[in-house]
């Protein structure tokens, strides 16, 4: 069976409707063969066969002839040109050939393998010039301020961008580099293409110039001027050949060939500008690339296709996605007009429209390209085809962009499986495989398998990189990001360290990828409980970021809210106060109102703000914040669904932290609607088993418990434990959190025992379970002194009352109201035991900080009075007591839902302090006050 040299389809042809015969003559010689010897080769018998025709042998001079009879001049139709041991370097040409041309029709043909060894030589000299390139810019970024600026300011022409800093502007380059380097193989397969024997003068000495690595010269000797007279010169031999019937076929010839020559010239001259980043003169010389292929070719020739992709590629370069679309589009429509269904050809142009729409961020439109690509390939090409693979790849990448991570999965393994079977085990390529699989495990929160992917790509980087590569800095990130997740600290630190330590090596002290090790140490430094270690690794990466970069710059908001973040660990809260403000200016100031960005910057200064025990303001930002993820996530949307899973449900946080508040301020009714609002999305987006939906069932429970409402509070409570009980092993501390939580709805039932019960399971977890946080052990113990009191037994309630006490006068993040709550359990024993003094003691510590922190009105702070009022009395010291029971009345009578029981029994305990001062009037007055309420 013959081999077939082209792949290309037959266009559609035209029968007349009377027989003519015509003649299609051509000549089959050796690639280059005069410009490597001297002397052209000519191939004798090769074999040349089209439709419609019967096939022919070369001669000694390497001419064949082709008789078409019954077929129209202009036709087209493709040739294949075979000789063993032989291949056809110009396959575009005999893809379509039109009947009845005047030109000879040259058919270059060179020994199997050599094209590829050429290609092979032409990409490594393009990369090496690439590479130089980038250097020497390096270099001069590097050297003095002056120099440093010109370079910028040269890079921000070519490029067409803004750049603020040299480390941008080397960022900018190595993505400009990846990108090209990617195009090298294209480039240099087509250069290899390129006939010596029939170019001008002009072309061979840039060519000559190209591979000795010297691309400003081979762009200098291609003279814009010379070229562009040439191609008038060329024109008009075709005019004139026109005329001259005689002589106008070889004419014509000359002319057609002379332009193919001024194109092969200007295509060179546009390569050399992009491997210099000269982006803008490669566009000007494509664009009269076309111009001339256009006149001369018509505008369905697929050589200009090509150029249009090759046009489109400068305009990515330039990062103008839009131009690069409408030159690939245009392309493309060539390539479906005159290609077969299945070309691969057409995969290509489909490729590279996905690749643009990606630029764009038209990730649905890129994915209908992508599938398009795939749907070709796998017809085409066998299963383990390296293409295929990319494909894959493609398909995934553009799922990733799509928050579809299920689906980006599945396609990352298709690519995966090939890469394993067709590359070297230490192969770079398939550490980046591995390193895609992690990224994408990493977003669906399968931890395990992200780290299992992340030391398969660590594996090979330690065996085939540098010691101190850049890529192995980010395999031990990555591999430190999924020990993060799995809560295995401590190992996270350790390869963070050893990312840093890469960095270090590597890059100058200022450099802005340590600004990103800084802070990856912070975060899990503060995560480890060691804030101090953690503020000065973040310290460190915010003097690199505001040394470095625009004071507006988005990493600057990073660092101040990660510092805030660290102050509010400390308890420093006016300083996390000051960082999160001057994030939040940045990001008012840099952008739009609705920006989900702004939504955490909110929620971080509320955090603050109640941490300050300033709620009101607090509530404020949580409510802003709020406010944006409403107005930018429709409840029940795809596009909710897929942020949610993406930022571990911003909306419901922002509800939940709204709930938190009202808590706080006692308004126990607007919590219980936000509470509600917040689980009614949970249930339908995350699922019941979720652990935040788990969270708001207990949060809901806790607001029943304040409404009094016990009976739904135990229900709440009750799907929160059963949802941990099946999905955590014990003893695992939130199944603790579970099990207080019902202890105190048994409370509120007066089901002690129950209680006791409940209480002592969350105890006995917290006590030996390695990674509880001092504060929950604290509110154990005082969940349990609670129970105690409960059951009349104080002495046991006071012991535990004490013991977290002493947790959290000792913790650094403790909030004052939880600080108060100690004091005050601690108060209401010692008064229970008859020890008023001690009880008046812990009341008045309540009191102060109460008064700190919250509004002047709240109903916490009547308690608080009212309590101090009773132990006064208790001490017979009844005009205190009643100046406390008056306060508490104030802030009873301004609140305007203020229970009435609370107002009847503020009214009761005041006549009873009146009575005991001996004021019978008075005592009787406030008492008709308290029985006409509790008559209402």
């Amino acid at each position: 069976m013959r081999t077939i040299l082209t792949l290309f389809i037959l266009s559609a042809i035209v029968i007349s409707g009377y027989s003519q015969q015509i003649e299609l003559k051509g000549q089959v010689s050796i690639h280059n063969s005069k410009y490597n010897t001297g002397n052209i080769e000519y191939v004798k018998d090769a074999y040349v066969s089209a439709p419609f025709t019967t096939p022919d042998d070369t001669d000694v001079e390497g001419r064949f002839g082709l008789e078409f009879v019954g077929i129209d001049a202009g036709t087209e139709v493709k040739l294949q040109v075979e000789k063993a041991g032989l291949e056809v370097v110009n396959e575009y040409d005999l893809a379509r050939v039109i009947i009845g041309r005047k030109p000879l029709l040259r058919v270059f043909v060179i020994e199997k393998g050599k094209l590829a060894q050429a290609q092979t030589e032409l990409y490594n000299i393009s990369k090496q010039a690439l590479y130089a390139e980038k250097d020497a810019l390096i270099a001069r970024l590097k050297a003095s301020e002056a120099e440093s600026k010109a370079a910028i300011a040269e890079l921000e022409k070519r490029f067409g961008q803004e750049i603020a800093t040299r480390f941008e502007a080397e960022e900018l380059l190595q993505q400009k580099v990846a990108n090209l380097e990617r195009r090298l193989p294209e480039f240099a397969q087509e250069l290899a293409k390129a006939n010596l024997d029939f170019a001008s003068d002009l072309y061979i000495q840039a060519y000559e110039h190209f591979e000795k690595g010297e691309i400003e010269a081979a762009i200098k000797v291609l003279d814009e001027a010379k070229l562009d007279q040439s191609y008038q010169e060329a024109v008009n031999t075709i005019a004139k050949g026109n005329k001259i019937e005689s002589i106008g076929k070889d004419m014509q010839e000359k002319g057609l060939l002379q332009i193919d020559q001024i194109v092969e010239s200007f295509k060179l001259k546009a390569k050399s500008h992009n491997l210099l980043f000269q982006y803008r003169q490669a566009v000007a010389v494509y664009e009269k690339v076309i111009r001339i292929l256009e006149e001369v070719k018509g505008k369905e020739s697929l050589e200009l296709s090509v150029v249009y992709h090759e046009i489109a590629a400068t305009y990515r370069g330039l990062g103008q996605y839009a131009e690069a679309l409408g030159y690939d589009q245009k392309a493309l429509v060539i390539r479906e007009a005159v290609l077969e269904a299945n070309h691969y050809g057409l995969a290509y142009s489909y490729y590279l429209i996905g690749n643009t729409y990606v630029g764009l961020g038209q990730y649905e439109e890129a994915l209908g390209y992508d599938q398009k690509v795939l749907a070709i390939l796998e017809t085409v090409l066998e299963a383990n085809h390296p293409d295929l693979a990319k494909s894959y790849g493609s398909i995934a990448r553009t799922y990733f962009h799509l928050g579809q991570y299920e689906e980006a999965l599945g396609y990352g393994q298709k690519a995966l499986a090939i890469d394993e079977v067709v590359l070297e085990v230490n192969h770079p390529s398939l550490a980046i495989s591995y390193a895609n699989i992690a990224l994408i495990y990493h977003a669906l929160w399968q931890y395990e398998e992200a780290l299992g992917y992340g030391q398969k790509a660590l594996a090979i980087g330690e065996a085939v990189l540098e010691v101190n590569h850049p890529h192995l800095a980010f395999y031990y990130h990555s591999i430190a990001a999924s020990y993060h997740a799995l809560d295995q600290h401590s190992e996270a630190l350790s390869y963070h360290q050893k990312g840093l330590a890469v960095r270090e090596a590597t890059l100058e002290a200022n450099h802005p990828d340590l600004a990103i090790s800084y802070y990856y140490i912070a975060e899990t430094y503060r995560t480890l409980g060691q804030y101090e270690e953690a503020l000065s690794y973040d310290q460190k990466a915010l003097a690199i970021r505001e040394a470095m970069l625009d004071r507006n710059h988005p990493y600057l908001v990073v660092s101040y809210h990660s510092i805030a973040e660290t102050y509010r660990a400390l308890g420093q809260y006016e300083e996390a106060l000051d960082y999160d403000q001057k994030g939040l200016a940045i990001r008012e100031a840099m952008q739009e109102a609705n920006h989900p960005n702004l939504a955490t910057s909110y929620h971080n200064i509320a955090t603050t703000y109640h941490a300050l025990g300033q709620h009101v303001e607090g509530l404020g930002y949580d409510q802003k914040a709020l406010a944006i993820r409403e107005a930018t996530l429709e409840a029940n949307h795809s596009d909710l669904i897929t942020s949610l899973n993406r930022n571990r449900s911003d909306l419901i946080t922002s509800y939940s932290n709204i709930v938190v508040t009202y808590l706080t301020l006692g308004q126990y009714e607007e919590a219980l609607g936000y509470g509600q609002k917040a689980l009614a999305i949970g249930e339908t987006v995350l699922g019941r088993s979720h652990p935040d939906v788990v969270f708001l069932y207990h949060k809901i429970a806790e607001i029943y418990r304040a409404l009094g409402q016990y009976g739904e509070a135990l229900d709440y409570d009750q799907r929160g434990l059963a949802i941990r009980e099946v999905a955590l092993e014990a003893p695992h501390p939130d199944l603790a959190a579970s099990y207080h939580s019902i202890a105190a709805t048994y409370r509120g039932l007066g089901q002690y025992g129950e209680a006791l019960d409940y209480d002592q399971r969350g105890l006995a977890i917290r006590e030996t379970a390695l990674e509880v946080l001092p504060l929950d052990l604290a509110a154990s113990y005082h969940s349990i002194a609670e129970t105690y009191c409960t059951l009349g037994q104080y002495e046991e309630a006071l012991g535990y009352n004490q013991r977290g006490l002493a947790i959290r006068e000792t913790a650094l993040e403790v909030s004052p109201t939880h600080l108060a709550a100690s004091y005050h359990s601690i108060a209401e024993t010692y008064c229970t035991l008859g020890q008023y003094e001690e009880a008046l003691g812990y009341d008045q510590k309540t009191l102060a900080i109460l008064e700190a922190v919250l509004d002047r009105n709240h109903p916490n702070l009547a308690t608080s009075y009212g309590n101090i009022a009773v132990t006064y009395h208790a001490l017979g010291q009844y005009t205190e007591a009643l100046n406390h029971h008056q306060k508490a009345l104030a802030i009873y009578v301004a609140m305007l839902d203020a229970p009435p029981p609370n107002l009847a029994t503020s009214y009761t305990n005041i006549a009873a302090t009146y009575r005991a001062l001996g004021q019978k009037d008075r005592a009787e007055e406030y008492e008709a006050k308290a029985a006409a309420i509790r008559k209402n």
